[in-house]
């Protein structure tokens, strides 16, 4: 992410990924995968390749390498919070088609009903999440992203333990 920052690659990533989940809210009983779940799923697919593709092909071992070792605080909580996160949306999805169902409609519209509040709840946070970004990705993040381009640009990234990573003679 040194050519582009976090910043960059967070919040196109992210947008795409509610557009997706609104694609998703809306798709009909009798839908068909190609015309309304397969644009859903390109768009998931397209996300994450947008936030990898920011990596300049000569930062990918660098990044890798410095990563690799040691375990992320952020990561773990991002691991635990989505882990709750689709527990919540689960829990609400049947909650909400259990209710449907009590109401005379079909098995098929109470799932679907379940499954669009779902759907709409996590595109909800997804936007609240893209309000958030510049916020936690402010100044600090933008002075790191520069430090780490000139260490790549000097030729040099060091690790854990002082051990300079270079990349293999071609």
């Amino acid at each position: 992410m040194s050519s582009f920052g976090a910043r960059a690659v967070v919040a196109p990533g992210s947008r795409l990924i509610a557009l997706a989940l609104v694609l998703f809210a809306q798709v009909p009983v009798a839908g068909s995968y190609f015309v309304h779940v397969m644009p859903s799923m390109l768009l998931l697919g397209i996300a994450p390749a947008s936030a990898s593709r920011a990596d300049e092909p000569r930062d990918v071992r660098r990044a890798a390498a410095r990563r690799r070792p040691r375990l992320r605080p952020g990561h773990t909580t991002a691991q635990i919070g989505g882990a709750l996160g689709l527990a919540v949306l689960a829990t609400l999805s049947s909650a909400h088609t259990r209710h449907l169902l009590t109401q005379g409609h079909s098995n098929d519209a109470a799932l679907t009903g379940g499954y669009h509040l779902a759907f709409w709840i996590a595109a909800a946070l997804t936007v609240a999440a893209i309000a958030i970004v510049p916020a936690v990705l402010g100044p600090a993040a933008s002075r790191n992203t520069q430090q780490a381009q000139e260490e790549d640009d000097s030729g040099n990234a060091h690790g854990r333990g002082g051990a300079t990573l270079t990349e293999p003679a071609r």
